[in-house]
């Protein structure tokens, strides 16, 4: 029982972590539009009062932090991609203030094409710098190293055309993972999700995707063996490996390589919307999730509450 409590404790001090990281993204995009940095600190208050429960629920004070050495750190921000040009999307990247060290560095480029952003890879420490991620741009690879490599963050934030379901989506870019889970994802004209694979490394990577709906795993078409070639995005759209399935849970498991997997998902039809779809926890046996309520007009009223089981 211990681990299980200690996982608890910790899980606390991230949610914290990512109250602060989110809400100054939010206050460095508020250019983009005053409503961004107003739902990006309604969401932090959230993950904050969850935090302090999921601290407070256990008796035992937490365990001392240690010591990590970082050298090397990797982002695959996606572009809001679902129709055939890209909504516009803007890259926010900042690192950790502080001097800057011999043999730090930060390469920022977009994918395809290998575009350096200069003023992202740039910007000074401690800092917030945006950019474009341009036309026909699938993702932007963020690749920090030596002294640039703790504390950098990088975002992804975009007012999606009508055509993508319009509105505001932010979101914490995704970094290479051995397994990835997103529920919530759908593969029909009213509800459609798109994947952005980012291959971080300088090898070919390889990827297996599993889907489930309500009845258990769904049989897709070309979901295994994925490859994404080596610095290189790679976009999957759902409707391509599944049809006609309004609920979706995805698992991405990288057999081969670094890949960062993002999501895309948009709702039309009386209740529009988008948002970057974030990943969820892997599945366990104990697992806390915030309990937010349905208000009137939003788009998801009377929506069922979804998790994903593989057993």
């Amino acid at each position: 029982m211990s681990p299980r409590k200690s996982k608890r404790k910790a899980g606390g001090r991230r949610v914290k972590d990512q109250v602060v990281e989110t809400t100054s993204a939010a206050l460095a995009l508020g250019a983009q539009s005053g409503r961004l940095v107003i739902g990006a600190i309604v969401v932090a208050a959230v993950l904050l009062v969850v935090g302090e429960i999921r601290t407070a629920s256990s008796g035992e004070s937490p365990e001392p932090p240690s010591e990590q050495r970082v050298s090397s750190l990797a982002y695959g921000c996606p572009t809001f991609l679902q129709s055939r040009t890209a909504s516009p999307t803007t890259i926010a990247v900042a690192s950790l203030p502080g001097e800057k060290r011999d043999g730090g560095s930060r390469t920022v480029v977009r994918l395809p094409g290998a575009d350096p952003v200069a003023g992202l890879a740039d910007a000074p420490r401690g800092t917030w710098a945006t950019a474009s991620a341009g036309r026909g741009t699938r993702a932007v690879l963020v690749d920090a190293a030596g002294a640039q490599a703790p504390g950098t963050v990088a975002y992804s934030a975009s007012r999606a055309a009508l055509a993508d379901g319009g509105g505001l989506a932010v979101a914490s870019c995704p970094r290479p993972a051995p397994e990835r889970w997103f529920v919530g994802a759908g593969s029909t004209p009213e509800r459609s999700t798109v994947l952005v694979l980012t291959n971080t490394s300088s090898s070919r990577g390889v990827v297996d995707l599993t889907l489930y709906g309500d009845g258990g795993e769904i049989e897709g078409v070309g979901t295994r063996g994925i490859v994404v070639d080596a610095g290189s995005a790679r976009v999957l759209r759902l409707t391509q490996l599944t049809s006609d399935d309004s609920e979706l849970a995805v698992r991405a498991v990288v057999r081969r390589g670094a890949v960062a997997v993002g999501a895309v998902d948009i709702a039309a039809g009386a209740s529009p919307g988008s948002e970057f779809l974030p990943g969820s926890a892997l599945p366990a046996t104990d697992q806390t999730v915030a309990g937010v309520p349905a208000q009137r007009g939003s788009r998801t009223p009377g929506r069922p509450f979804w998790m994903a089981s593989t057993s």
